[in-house]
C-alpha cells in the first residue's frame, strides 16, 4: 500500500492509479526476460484503480492467488529483486491539462506490518475535516504473518479458518 496526496490549489479529477511490478522472469521455454513487467491490481478499495480525489488515499494492492506476490513471505521480501512502478494520472481541474506523476518502490522500501497513520480528522467545533499532512509517510506497526499469502490460505484451509497465526505464521510486532 502507498498513499498518494495532492497539495495542488486546483484538484485533480478523473484521476486513476497504475502499478507495474517489474523483475527478472525465466519463462517455461528457457528463455530470459530480464524486466518482464506484471500488472498489480490496485485502487481504494485494491480492485478500483478510479480515485475520487478531495483528499490524501491510500492505495491497496490485493494479495490474492492472482497477485505477483502471492507467494512472497516477509524473508523473501528481503531476498527478492524488483521494482514497483506507479504511475498516477489525472486532469488538473483549473486548466483541463492532463498531468502525471510516477514513483516507484524497491524491496527494501517497502514496511512489512505497517499501516498508514490516520491524517483526515473532523473538527466538531468547525464542522470541518482537516488534513495534517505533517502525517502523510507516518505509518504504525501492526500485527502481520510473516509468512507469504499463499502459506496463510493453507493454513486458513488445513485449519477450518480457526487460525492461532502464533502457532503457525510467526507475527510481527
Amino acid at each position: 500500500m502507498f498513499r498518494v496526496g495532492d497539495m495542488r490549489k486546483s484538484h485533480i479529477i478523473e484521476a486513476h492509479v497504475r502499478s507495474q511490478l517489474i523483475k527478472h522472469k525465466v519463462t517455461k521455454e528457457g528463455e530470459n526476460l530480464p524486466f518482464y513487467q506484471s500488472e498489480l491490481k490496485i485502487g481504494c478499495d485494491g480492485e478500483e484503480d478510479k480515485i475520487f480525489f478531495i483528499w490524501p488515499t491510500t492505495i491497496v494492492h490485493k494479495i490474492d492467488e492472482t497477485s505477483p506476490l502471492y507467494n512472497m513471505s516477509a524473508t523473501d521480501l528481503l531476498r527478492e529483486r524488483f521494482e514497483i512502478v506507479v504511475i498516477l494520472e489525472g486532469v488538473i481541474e483549473s486548466t483541463g491539462m492532463t498531468t502525471q506523476a510516477r514513483s516507484s518502490y524497491l524491496p527494501s522500501e517497502i514496511l512489512w506490518g505497517h499501516r498508514f497513520q490516520p491524517l483526515v480528522s473532523f473538527k466538531k467545533e468547525t464542522g470541518e475535516y482537516e488534513v495534517d499532512y505533517a502525517l502523510f509517510n507516518n505509518t504504525v506497526e501492526v500485527d502481520t504473518p510473516l509468512c507469504s499469502a499463499k502459506q496463510l490460505d493453507q493454513h486458513r484451509t488445513m485449519f477450518n479458518h480457526d487460525l492461532d497465526l502464533t502457532t503457525h505464521c510467526r507475527r510481527s510486532r
